[in-house]
């Protein structure tokens, strides 16, 4: 089975566009990965008074406070990810339908002048 110009055209920028927002999705995984484990860390050590927690099923608080800090992060990454995933996959669909839609009103043209031209010759 040989695909049409316009099949074709949609499958390469289609796949062109989820690939960018793969590579897109994967940086900023990267970046907030690196960065995330400073800002939670930082906001908890700040924001809880040595007092305030008592230790939990026989951890310490530096523990206990770690082991929130791990949990928030792999929250925030997890979810990250998932939304991100979602998101492309919406937004992936909409521009390969508008890539269909496209191709189709570019190649009108060559259409036309394929016919004019066989009706010349």
């Amino acid at each position: 089975m040989r695909l049409t110009v316009r099949t074709r055209l949609t499958l390469v920028y289609g796949g062109l566009f989820v690939l960018a927002g793969m590579v897109l999705i994967g940086a900023t995984y990267i970046l907030v990965q690196q960065r995330l484990p400073m800002a939670v860390a930082g906001r908890a050590s700040s924001e809880i008074p040595p007092d305030a927690l008592p230790g939990v099923g026989g951890e310490t608080q530096p523990q206990f406070v770690q082991r929130v800090v791990d949990g928030t992060q792999n929250t925030a990454l997890h979810t990250l990810l998932t939304q991100g995933l979602i998101a492309l996959a919406v937004v992936s669909a909409a521009a390969i339908a508008l890539g269909w839609l496209v191709a189709g009103r570019m190649l009108q043209a060559m259409q036309h002048l394929t016919a004019t031209t066989v009706r010349i010759a």
